[in-house]
């Protein structure tokens, strides 16, 4: 096993997740495919939703929406397209744990009462969990498309634009990183 600091392209995992305007989940086939009002999927190229240019009345070389074959990149406020969200993640190392142990745990001593050579000492361990999920993705998310902030620019991969998630895709993010780690029993030779 070789030790990287800086994982490589290929020891990445890439997560799609198709979402609607307000965060909520895309339905979708078994195969990851956005499905329309109608429950039909939409057709894919390259990985974006191709649409009927014809129907839609614009030119798409006009539209910065989409590319010059008319397959949409980012959907319009209110329509009826998904978002699609791509995150790169990373298997975390041992040293992310340390880093979310330390900041998890915090230890307080103070002194109590009695002369200077006998004084005893309270120790108070405070142990925060609210912040570990988010501490996780930040540690393991290397990349992330189709995430922006309030002006529309990329968001930043931060604490705080991790905790504006939406709740669903940070429990499934986090369970794709601990299976990551996590070892089978046809991995374990049992």
């Amino acid at each position: 096993m070789r030790l990287r600091e800086i994982p490589r392209p290929e020891d990445l995992e890439s997560v799609i997740y198709w979402v609607k305007e307000n965060g909520q989940a895309w339905p979708v086939n078994d195969d990851n495919v956005p499905l329309d009002s109608t429950g039909k999927p939409f057709e894919l190229e390259n990985g974006l939703i191709r649409l009927a240019t014809s129907s839609m009345g614009k030119d798409p070389q006009e539209e910065e929406d989409f590319d010059s074959d008319g397959i949409s990149t980012v959907s319009e406020p209110g329509s009826d397209i998904p978002e699609k969200l791509v995150f790169k993640i990373r298997m975390l190392q041992g040293r992310d744990d340390s880093i979310i142990n330390k900041e998890m745990i915090k230890t307080k001593t103070s002194a109590i009462g009695g002369n200077r050579q006998r004084r005893l000492s309270r120790v108070e361990t405070e142990i925060d969990t609210s912040q570990v999920t988010i501490m996780r993705l930040e540690l393991s998310i290397v990349e992330w498309e189709g995430i922006a902030d309030e002006d529309g620019n990329p968001a930043p991969i931060n604490r705080k634009y991790i905790g504006l998630l939406p709740s669903w895709l940070l429990t499934d993010l986090t369970e794709r990183i601990e299976d990551m780690a996590g070892i089978t029993e046809d991995e374990s030779g049992e």
